[in-house]
């Protein structure tokens, strides 16, 4: 029986057993790949095996290693982008391109800040975008998505994704004057607290809360703080206005402030199907909405969203849709009560017989 070296290209017989052998080579032992061959008629293909390593191989190997380890931490950073636009790339919109029919789905009153727009004309790919995200929230609210906060969610952000660039992926919402709005479609933001700074809708807001015996006076005194009292949310991450500034909450807490708008989303949904009044219908969406609306979840494009979802509610229950108004301020202003109370008589004004009784809890 001989040994084989099997560190360069030997032909190796179909019966060759394979072994590890230490081996003396000029005074010293190394171990090496060998194989031991029986004393039978080498008969077999050849076998090819790497040459001796060098100097160049042990320099190689760290920077391999480290280009491995860059490149691994590329992948894992690229990857929920990728799962993103896969999950995009399949959904299935409503294909809805006819304007006569967008109006019916989702009317102009349901789109601005006050009826009539000022005699504005509403942009075709706004109309367009907010369809869209509404068929997306109509399918969350159908299949179940409002029982579980992870998927309503994803749902949202999928919904603000479309709404700002459409099922197709390209039609953009633009703000005033034709210029693009670049944000990250979905993405909700991160730890930190941001304010908004609107004196002149802050004071109508004093004005309004005088007649729900509300506390907010905005800059009238200087050094003046209220801090909402929203149910379910720590103090720690309750919104806070200091004269006519609010301060959203801290983005570390948007996780807490999407359960309860999923819990509050589902109730609604919960009350529409039971045949519920309508009063306390229109109670649990603005208590939904104040969520919403002090979330402030996404970058841009957040008052549309939930005012797009608020609008569905209504229809839901066989209610007219409602302009924006100055909703948004009063939610971030007026603690919860004043808020429902308020947001009922203003779902009135487009609703007449909607009666302003005791609001449901």
């Amino acid at each position: 029986m001989g040994f084989i070296s099997a560190q360069y290209t030997q032909p190796i017989a179909s019966n060759t057993r394979q072994k590890y052998l230490y081996f003396a080579s000029n005074g010293s032992f190394a171990h090496k790949k060998h194989y031991v061959r029986d004393n039978t008629t080498p008969t077999s293909p050849t076998v090819k095996t790497s040459p001796p390593q060098t100097c160049l191989h042990y320099l190689l190997s760290p920077l391999q290693r480290l280009v491995t380890a860059i490149w691994r931490q590329i992948c894992r950073a690229v990857a929920p982008w990728v799962e993103t636009e896969q999950r995009f790339n399949k959904r299935v919109g409503p294909n809805i391109n006819n304007e006569s029919i967008l109006k019916g789905y989702v009317p102009d009153i349901g789109l601005v800040r006050e009826r009539g727009n000022k005699g504005l004309q509403i942009p075709l790919n706004y109309r367009q975008n907010s369809a869209e995200a509404r068929f997306r929230m109509e399918q969350a609210m159908n299949n179940g998505s409002y029982n579980n906060p992870q998927a309503y969610k994803q749902a949202m952000q999928e919904a603000h994704d479309i709404s700002y660039r459409g099922y197709s992926g390209n039609n953009y919402y633009y703000e005033k004057n034709g210029q693009l709005l670049k944000i990250n479609g979905g993405k909700i933001r991160g730890p930190g607290v941001l304010k908004n700074y609107y004196p002149l809708e802050a004071d109508r807001v004093v004005v309004v809360g005088r007649d729900y015996n509300a506390t907010y006076i905005g800059a009238q005194r200087r050094g003046y703080k209220n801090q909402l009292d929203l149910e379910g949310i720590p103090n720690d991450a309750q919104p806070v206005n200091v004269e006519d500034v609010h301060f959203y909450p801290d983005g570390k807490y948007m996780d807490l402030y999407f359960k309860r708008m999923q819990q509050t989303g589902k109730e609604v949904l919960t009350l529409i199907q039971s045949g519920a009044p309508h009063q306390p219908i229109v109670a649990k969406i603005a208590k939904h909405y104040q969520y919403a609306a002090n979330a402030r979840p996404f970058e841009q494009i957040n008052n549309s969203l939930f005012m797009n979802e608020v609008n569905l509610m209504l229809r839901r229950a066989g209610l007219h849709e409602i302009p924006h108004g100055i909703l948004d301020h009063a939610a971030q202003r007026l603690q919860p009560q004043a808020f429902q109370q308020y947001f009922i008589n203003y779902v009135e004004q487009f609703n007449p017989g909607l009666r302003d009784s005791k609001v449901a809890a």
